[in-house]
């Protein structure tokens, strides 16, 4: 999991750490286009995953659902956002996109864009999907979110509902993303969200560095996103950004 850092630190501070494997948009299966278009389907995989954990045998005992959280980095901020109450106005993708220099894709499908027309024209079960872009997927359990290089994706969402989000919400990006830079993702954002705070990394910090600590195979693998510039230490931004949620939770 690529959060599983963020999980691990949370656990050891008294929270239960729980994530999915986005179906089409997870590095364990191949990539689908759909699952990179269809952002919002996201927030119902974990709508569905509260739902089995809190009436499981096992660990409703230990759940309070009053006290529930949702954390995501780059398009998982996205997702978090969902579940606050924040409403698709319009995809990044979609051809007639306001955005300003829309990129085609994202780094883990270049040609995105690309897939969009043939999708629509082929597939009953896409344009279901697409057909709800614009519904309202908030979960009320869900009381405060971390938001970890939210990326341009964010754009998209309806101005008016971001307004009306009253939950806490942290943001946190590195001063360095040229992914998702900070004046155009991150504090959009925070200037429209009334009860968020922004932290802005520094120095050198990437979008990437909200990612695991690189090994041998990921810097084979993936060497885009690793390693970090000279002076970043993902260590310690991790416990920073991680002791930052775990008060924000508890305060909230």
């Amino acid at each position: 999991m690529g959060l599983a850092w963020l999980g691990q630190r949370l656990a050891r501070q008294g929270f239960i750490s729980v994530a999915v494997n986005h179906h089409g948009n997870t590095s364990v299966e191949p990539y689908r286009a759909e699952g990179f278009l269809c952002l919002w389907e996201r927030a119902r995989d974990l709508t569905v995953l509260l739902n089995l954990i809190s009436s499981d045998d096992f660990f409703r005992d230990y759940i309070d659902m009053k006290q529930v959280f949702v954390g995501g980095f780059s398009a998982g901020a996205y997702t978090a956002l969902l579940l606050l109450g924040a409403i698709v106005h319009f995809s990044q993708y979609e051809p007639s996109t306001p955005i300003q220099n829309a990129s085609p894709g994202p780094r883990e499908f270049p040609d995105l864009a690309i897939q969009l027309p043939g999708l629509l024209e082929n597939s009953a079960m896409f344009r279901g999907s697409w057909a709800g872009m614009s519904s309202d997927y908030r979960d009320r359990r869900f009381k405060a979110a971390l938001l970890c290089a939210p990326g341009r994706s964010v754009l998209g969402f309806s101005e008016t509902s971001l307004g009306k989000i009253d939950l806490p919400v942290r943001i946190f990006v590195g001063d360095s993303d040229t992914i998702a830079p900070a004046q155009e993702c991150a504090s959009w954002l925070q200037k429209r969200l009334r009860t968020s705070s922004l932290e802005v990394l520094s120095p050198n910090a990437g979008h990437y560095v909200f990612l695991p600590e690189a090994t041998a195979a990921t810097l084979q693998t993936a060497p885009e996103a690793y390693p970090d510039a000279p002076g970043v230490n993902r260590q310690a931004i991790h416990e920073r950004v991680a002791n930052s949620a775990a008060a924000l939770f508890q305060q909230a």
